[in-house]
């Protein structure tokens, strides 16, 4: 008659997570969802004996026991010598396709070297690049408005700061990082100036610092707020890439400069040198330039691209 087995007591799964750092136990696995692995099996010893169990993702105990490469128990016992502290790291992995996009509010980005999207000096900017003509390696950087990094995405491997009150989740193909409406993550004026374009921005009280999602094969859709240092004179400026729009604010205009798409989803192909921002924002004291990009394709009765309200016949299409 087989016997029951015990249930692992919620303090020893605690210990196990925390002993992984929060992930997977192999140094070689970034994931974040584990399973409790016995190396002396419970089926001989009958015990939840802490010292010979470890937390491995289920991938990695699926090879423990049926894998080609198998894991063996010295393997194991090296992991779990490893000290580790609670990891706040994670990556972002894009599978390649025929093309490489990222989808910014209702238009999309594209570069043949990749793209350098803006820069605000060296602590948020927002750029890919292409390795190997396919592999989509996402690089930016976001910051408080006093300069304090957040979070910072380097070839897709993401390195955060998140704490309470900023919220980090995230799932395979998504990451999502929140904080409350503040002075600290968006200036006052700069939410009340979208909120004219977007009513309904922050509703909820949570700012969306960043939000990474994988649609499709090569396409990366990025939502985000992105403040200008404080060394930049007046204006200060901040990006935000919303569900409708990527809108550049600054405290001299009542409204914001807001690029949005007509019918489907208008691509920018920036054909200059990823060195180059696409969305030349200067040093703070001048207009948005977009230098050697190519406009998206409009009918000439579409709104205009850039936010005027004007049909595009009337505006950059004149």
């Amino acid at each position: 008659m087989a016997k029951h087995r015990t249930y692992v007591s919620t303090k020893l799964k605690d210990q196990l997570r925390q002993e992984a750092g929060e992930k997977c136990a192999n140094p070689g696995c970034p994931a974040t969802r584990t399973h409790l692995h016995h190396v002396r099996e419970w089926a001989v010893y009958e015990t939840h004996d802490g010292e010979h169990m470890i937390a491995i993702c289920p991938n990695c105990h699926d090879d423990v026991h049926h894998g080609r490469l198998p894991i063996d128990d010295e393997t194991i016992y090296r992991w779990k010598q490893i000290k580790r502290e609670e990891t706040k790291r994670d990556h972002v992995y894009v599978e390649p396709g025929d093309s490489s996009k990222l989808l910014l509010g209702t238009i999309a980005v594209t570069g043949q070297q990749g793209v350098t999207v803006f820069e605000l000096g060296d602590s948020n900017k927002l750029s890919f690049r292409l390795a190997d003509e396919d592999i989509m390696l996402l690089n930016l950087a976001v910051s408080t408005t006093a300069g304090d990094e957040v979070l910072r995405v380097v070839e897709g491997y993401v390195k955060h700061q998140a704490e309470d009150p900023v919220a980090y989740e995230r799932r395979q193909g998504h990451v999502r990082v929140t904080a409350p409406v503040s002075d600290e993550f968006m200036p006052g004026w700069a939410v009340s100036q979208l909120r004219v374009h977007e009513p309904d921005f922050a509703a909820d009280g949570r700012l969306p610092l960043l939000d990474i999602e994988v649609l499709e094969r090569g396409l990366v859709r990025v939502q985000g707020i992105w403040n200008a240092p404080q060394r930049w004179n007046p204006p200060q400026r901040v990006v935000a890439i919303t569900t409708h729009s990527v809108s550049f604010l600054d405290p001299g205009r009542q409204r914001p400069i807001a690029l949005v798409g007509g019918n489907g989803v208008p691509v920018i192909d920036y054909r200059g040198p990823i060195t180059a921002a696409m969305f030349d924002l200067g040093d703070g004291s001048g207009g948005v330039h977009i230098p050697q990009a190519t406009p998206p394709k409009l009918g000439r009765n579409e709104p205009c691209w850039c936010g005027s309200g004007e049909k595009f016949k009337r505006c950059h299409g004149a």
